[in-house]
């Protein structure tokens, strides 16, 4: 798969105000944190392993799930 090295574009800013630092922890980190559908653990030797998902959980997909959250209302039925 081809990697959009050159033409892709990076920002990165300080989050100075108290409660939007807690809205980035909360919201995005942690749901990144607790990503279970493509995760994967770094072992000792180096090598990855996928995260287990354990019944009846369902696989969270980080990624769709912070998309989901900011459609609106009308859209997600």
């Amino acid at each position: 798969m081809g990697r959009n090295l050159d033409r892709r574009v990076e920002i990165l800013f300080p989050v100075l105000d108290a409660r939007l630092i807690r809205q980035v922890k909360t919201e995005v980190l942690d749901t990144c944190l607790a990503d279970t559908a493509k995760a994967r653990i770094m072992q000792p030797d180096g090598t990855y392993r996928r995260v287990e998902v354990k019944a009846p959980q369902a696989p969270l997909d980080s990624q769709a799930e912070l998309i989901r959250r900011r459609q609106p209302a009308a859209a997600r039925t």
